[in-house]
């Protein structure tokens, strides 16, 4: 604890020396100080000569508080800004939630302990549960320094996810960013800005990824998201393919191919938006499509793969023919 806040540097130099006490409950565990604690007890072992002003501490002993009542003044305390280290999010979002489950705190009193609005909290916990579902499915339970350096991507996930109304999708969308998550610095930006860039693009995402893991509806899937959810009604937006993409691409085998696929969509997409703002558009893609088009036969040779191509020139085939039928009735 020491060693990973800036007490142990802070307490090194002698001339820093206990100025407020340590908190402790009446059976003697230290409510607040935790970390103080942990910095001075090792200067002392590490050297009782020059840190012997450490080896007796003052302390506080307060008198009888059920959980809830040193709950709070733990979260009086620790709002102060001193030299206390802060705990990441996650470590945060756990302290909260162990302690609105140990003493049965609503959502709204855990919010006003800690000076946070009641929104706030409910999407640090949802945060905390795609992050705890994030290395479930990585077999990295536990493993939570690999998750607290990304707090700005689950933040985005909690953020972005209830807005997309078919469970499918929702599904999709959580696997596609957890894709990312998994290398950020594959991820082709910064995650804050790329997973907003899923929800955006998200159709687009999942044609291209079908392209490449093509995969067939589950009937048991959405049989048994009938019997947990009801009745579900389909709409445009709703896919069968949804959920067994999500499934698919979940695979760690699969994961590095379909985040490239992520990043090349979101790419493509960021491209067309810069592009559409000028009046040369449309010459603009077809001149780029016709360079693509000429590298891709000048590479053809025997082992070229083929399987999917014929899909591609048909779609190929029917945008040149809508071009065409603008040109006839602008030219």
């Amino acid at each position: 604890m020491a060693k990973l806040s800036d007490l142990q540097q802070t307490f090194e130099d002698p001339k820093n020396i206990q100025v407020e006490v340590i908190l402790l409950d009446e059976n003697g565990f230290v409510v607040n100080g935790n970390r103080r604690l942990a910095a001075w007890r090792e200067l002392v072992h590490k050297d009782k000569s020059k840190y012997g002003h450490f080896e007796n501490i003052d302390v506080v002993v307060l008198p009888h508080c059920d959980n809830k009542e040193i709950d709070r003044i733990e979260a009086r305390l620790q709002i102060t800004k001193d030299i206390r280290a802060d705990y990441s999010w996650d470590a945060r979002a756990k302290m909260l939630k162990a302690k609105q489950k140990r003493d049965n705190f609503s959502t709204k009193e855990i919010a006003d302990m800690y000076e946070m609005s009641e929104g706030d909290v409910k999407e640090l916990f949802d945060m905390l549960s795609y992050a705890e579902e994030f290395l479930k499915s990585r077999d990295k339970e536990g493993h939570w320094s690999m998750v607290s350096d990304r707090e700005s991507a689950f933040q985005k996930l909690a953020q972005y996810r209830p807005k997309i109304a078919s469970i499918g999708k929702q599904e999709l969308f959580k696997e596609l960013s957890f894709v990312l998550i998994d290398k950020p610095e594959d991820a082709g930006g910064r995650l804050y800005e790329q997973i907003p860039a899923i929800y955006d693009h998200l159709e687009k995402v999942a044609e291209k990824l079908l392209e490449k893991f093509p995969v067939t509806a589950d009937k048991s899937e959405t049989g048994a998201l009938e019997d947990l959810l009801g009745d579900i009604t389909p709409t445009s937006t709703e896919s069968a393919l949804d959920i067994p993409l999500s499934k698919e691409i979940g695979k760690s085998e699969n994961s590095d191919e379909a985040r490239t696929l992520i990043v090349d969509v979101l790419e493509t997409q960021r491209q067309l938006k810069k592009d559409s703002k000028g009046a040369n558009f449309l010459i603009t893609c077809c001149s780029k499509a016709q360079a693509a088009l000429t590298a891709a036969v000048a590479d053809l040779k025997a082992e070229t793969k083929t399987q999917g191509v014929e899909k591609q020139l048909q779609l190929i085939e029917e945008q040149v023919a809508k071009i065409r039928t603008f040109i006839g009735k602008n030219a």
